[in-house]
């Protein structure tokens, strides 16, 4: 297939005119308009309109009425739909806070799953263990009751479970036995600072011990950055860990979006959606990790007021990282090769190159989503 007359983000995410041409499922050349064979190729037209690289979401807890936690090898399928059809062609599967022994559950639902999905719709990429290991002073949607303490032997438990597809797991620094924890699983996963109660000082010590290549959720389930107090917001943008952040207009300020991308620069910054299962759905009562959560408009809530996750996917969150002020480019960036690269899949997926997925996704100029490829095989073609 060969892609021509648009817009196409190139390695660099620098606009360019150019033709892509995919064969077997990986992009084989990327010219100057006009110069590739045409005989024999099905060709799509896309003049006028932005060629982007799959989106790559790595914290989703579920969408259109379906939890990765509900250990339901039947929603599966039907997410990875949703998401393809949004343009999200890979995504990490987020977990909620549990008893040990359900985490296990899910933890082998999960990892069978990724053993036997189907390759033409968006591919689940790994798990992405949010909790038990959080701070209760900030725990945010997870259930105070079944948190707990840093440990190796529950790790282990989950990640053979899984069948080793644990990618990242979130940790409060503070906690008794972190350190340990960190340092006996970071050369297996992805460790991010999360749900913590520390403060500037601490969280600098734990960012420059080199373990924590991450933060979950920047400015959410940790202390408010101030001019007096940064906080752990304060440390990890002085760092040169990954910055997750949830660009849906709910979670963080559009001003601080915009200060974001300027302190920490476009190369360290990862949309996420965060979502929950409302995401896709209409207003309504629904659960997270056993909680009961109120949608109203794009706000998803606990009981006592807390945010509980969000109603966007990663697509609409680009979205409103671009009204917030942000380059297009860059809000794309941040939601493909950077989360790409933090899970060390980027000389497979996150760009537009030679060698790479065809995981492709066709803009408007509204973005909205047109045509969406995974490996080349089309998921969604609108106009």
């Amino acid at each position: 297939m060969i892609w021509t007359g648009g817009y196409v983000l190139d390695e660099t995410f620098t606009w360019k005119q150019a033709d892509v041409q995919e064969q077997n499922g990986k992009i084989i050349a990327i010219t100057a308009p006009g110069q590739l064979h045409k005989a024999e190729q099905e060709i799509q037209d896309i003049t006028g309109k932005f060629l982007i690289p799959g989106l790559v979401d790595i914290h989703t807890h579920g969408c259109i009425g379906e939890d990765y936690s509900d250990q339901d090898p039947g929603g599966l399928p039907r997410m990875a739909a949703y998401m393809a059809e949004q343009g999200i062609t890979s995504f990490c599967a987020a977990t909620i806070t549990q008893p040990a022994e359900t985490l296990e559950g899910i933890c082998r639902v999960l990892g069978e799953y990724i053993r036997t999905q189907d390759v033409r719709t968006a591919q689940m990429r790994g798990i992405y263990l949010e909790g038990p290991f959080l701070s209760r002073e900030h725990r945010g949607a997870h259930d105070e009751r079944f948190l707990r303490n840093p440990d190796l032997q529950l790790f282990d438990r989950l990640q053979t479970a899984s069948n080793g597809q644990i990618r990242i797991v979130a940790l409060a620094p503070e906690l008794s036995g972190a350190q340990a924890f960190a340092l006996g699983c970071c050369t297996e996963v992805a460790v991010a600072m999360a749900h913590t109660a520390i403060d500037y000082d601490g969280a600098v010590s734990a960012l420059k011990t080199g373990r924590y290549t991450g933060v979950t959720h920047l400015y959410n389930g940790m202390p408010a950055m101030s001019h007096r107090s940064p906080g752990p917001a304060g440390a990890a943008l002085e760092s040169s860990c990954m910055l997750e952040l949830i660009a849906d207009g709910i979670h963080v300020s559009p001003m601080f979006v915009r200060m974001t991308f300027q302190l920490a620069g476009r190369d360290r910054i990862i949309l996420i959606s965060d979502s929950m299962r409302a995401a896709g759905m209409p207003d309504g009562e629904y659960t997270l990790g056993g909680l009961m959560v109120t949608v109203r408009g794009r706000h998803a809530q606990l009981q006592d007021g807390r945010l509980a996750g969000s109603c966007s996917n990663l697509m609409e969150c680009v979205r409103q990282a671009v009204s917030f002020g942000i380059p297009l480019e860059q809000a794309v960036q941040a939601a493909t090769i950077n989360p790409a690269s933090w899970l060390g899949l980027d000389e497979q997926i996150g760009s537009i190159g030679i060698g790479k997925d065809a995981d492709l996704v066709v803009l408007d100029q509204d973005i909205q989503v047109c045509q969406v490829y995974r490996q080349g095989i089309p998921v969604r073609a609108m106009c």
